[in-house]
């Protein structure tokens, strides 16, 4: 269950509506209310499949995720949301800005796999 609700938590971050999402994926709303009430593990391999495709995420990302792992903070989901609606070839300067920071602060850089 505790994948289903970090599942929700992308969502909620990239849409402004649950039902805008499944719009977007050419889901039934019911389908994925199922899904956070039963668990991603009971759901269909082709809704999972569109439903992390449009996430930018794998399905065996999904499926290892830990919930500790995407906690964000207010200031962070700002972040995040602001970047998303970025084309990707600003969201790459961001990170640019970012890593030059960090090495300015001498903090280290973790890439994500």
């Amino acid at each position: 269950m505790e994948k289903a609700n970090l599942l929700k938590h992308l969502i909620k971050i990239k849409y402004k509506t649950l039902s805008e999402f499944c719009h977007k994926i050419d889901i039934n709303p019911s389908t994925l209310s199922t899904i956070f009430a039963r668990g991603v593990g009971n759901s269909s391999i082709s809704v999972m499949l569109k439903i992390c495709n449009e996430l930018d995420l794998s399905l065996d990302n999904l499926l290892d995720l830990k919930v500790d792992s995407f906690y964000c903070n207010d200031i962070e989901k700002e972040l995040i949301q602001k970047l998303r609606l970025l084309p990707s070839f600003e969201q790459a300067k961001i990170i640019g800005i970012v890593e030059y920071k960090l090495s300015d602060l001498n903090i280290p850089s973790h890439k994500c796999d």
